[in-house]
């Protein structure tokens, strides 16, 4: 008997061919600190909510003398970071005429189904990358000489590597807060990686009202909405204003380095290993230990070009993360071992990380908090198939979300620091 709209058969190897563990391993791919952070449902905090409490001072008023010691007693100081569940979502859809063409098939059905699985890892890519930037959504500013143009490229290079043929941009005057044009769109049509620049669909000047030549550029739908980053966390740019602004019901002025980590400025110094030196001593004044040093793969070449480094990389190691669950997945990243004083630190690149910018993590300090699944299928909760027929097309479709956001219990135990171009 011929099947028509009904997709619970093709549900039902969809879940026995896709393990969901192996396309977060996918997803980690390439993107180590999304993979290394620890991640917890967060239900308990009341889903919509996430509350991360953060010490930043113990109690106070020790004294030589018995009777000062209880006049200025004080209290442990918390900061109690209201992080609210950020989103992002994924539609994929597949023709109905090639499902029901292919089903008879095992290996072309499974082949027609790899556009679900490319859209699970996708959107756990995008989780991973945003980790990286900020809630205003930005991926990046312009740095054009000329609004008349439909070439546009970053400020920072590593930025090219967010966008996608066919991403819709839409552009602001700062970093979430001001839209430009309503929200008008253009469409990226080419990307050339090697120049680091990409063409789009209409003249910028004409087709955005009040662009500039470093506005900032937002994919379509995340302007204001995205989650808290490490940009976020670990403040470089603008970072007094910044930290005297309310970040997650907190504001970070009247303790900075505590509540804002340490930042560390690089562009002062000499080679990057300097950076890595110093920083790493700044932040040990804060009790923190960092275990994981994270930056663009331009800077990491340009540090294994140092003959006269002042700190020894050993041979590469292996890191494997785990899911929600505490289960080990298996996947590995390249790395470097580097022995800064008697401390062994991780050292990984990540094309995601950009290339300004040097972070000195305690993974333990930073938690992603989510609802749910950390990748969930719509419908599923329901008892719904995770592909089903669609309403206005001919077509299979499957619509995926994930509820998240990032939070760090001692930003003082990490640091950033701002670096010049990489050379490389």
């Amino acid at each position: 008997m011929a099947t028509t709209h009904n997709f619970q058969n093709q549900d039902a190897i969809l879940k026995d061919v896709y393990d969901e563990r192996t396309m977060l391993t996918q997803s980690y791919q390439k993107n180590p600190f999304f993979a290394m952070v620890d991640k917890r449902i967060g239900e308990e905090a009341g889903g919509r909510r996430f509350i991360q409490a953060v010490e930043f001072e113990n109690p106070g008023g020790a004294s030589a003398n018995y009777g000062k010691s209880r006049l200025n007693a004080s209290i442990s100081q918390y900061a109690p970071f209201i992080l609210s569940s950020t989103d992002q979502h994924q539609y994929v859809r597949v023709q109905h005429k090639l499902m029901l063409a292919t089903q008879t098939r095992p290996e072309a059905f499974v082949d027609a189904l790899e556009q679900f699985d490319n859209a699970f890892k996708s959107l756990g890519q995008k989780v991973g990358r945003r980790m990286y930037r900020t809630l205003g959504g930005s991926l990046g500013q312009l740095a054009i000489t000329d609004t008349n143009t439909t070439t546009i490229t970053f400020a920072d290079d590593a930025s090219i590597f967010y966008l996608q043929i066919g991403m819709k941009l839409q552009f602001g005057s700062d970093d979430g807060i001001t839209i430009l044009d309503g929200g008008d769109t253009v469409t990226v049509l080419t990307i050339d990686h090697a120049a680091r620049s990409a063409t789009v669909d209409r003249n910028l000047s004409t087709a955005i009202v009040g662009i500039a030549t470093n506005s900032f550029v937002f994919q379509d739908g995340d302007f204001g909405l995205c989650l808290s980053g490490l940009e976020d966390w670990l403040p470089v740019d603008n970072r007094a204003s910044r930290l005297a602004a309310s970040f997650n019901n907190v504001t970070r002025s009247t303790a900075g380095t505590l509540l804002g980590g340490v930042f560390f400025d690089g562009t002062t110094r000499g080679s990057l290993d300097e950076t890595i030196i110093l920083m790493n001593a700044e932040i040990g004044n804060f009790n923190g230990e960092v275990d994981v040093c994270l930056t663009n793969p331009r800077q990491v070449a340009d540090l294994m070009l140092v003959k006269t480094s002042k700190i020894r990389i050993e041979a590469s190691v292996t890191v494997r993360p785990t899911d929600s669950e505490g289960n080990a997945l298996t996947i590995g990243f390249p790395a470097f071992k580097v022995l800064v004083g008697d401390k062994s630190v991780i050292l990984m690149s990540d094309r995601s990380c950009p290339s300004t910018r040097l972070y000195e993590l305690q993974m333990n300090t930073w938690r992603l908090w989510y609802t749910g699944k950390l990748i969930n299928w719509q419908g599923e909760f329901y008892g719904e198939p995770r592909i089903k027929a669609s309403r206005d097309t001919d077509d299979a479709e499957a619509q995926l979300s994930s509820y998240c956001n990032l939070g760090c219990r001692a930003p003082s135990y990490n640091g950033v620091a701002k670096l010049r171009a990489s050379a490389a």
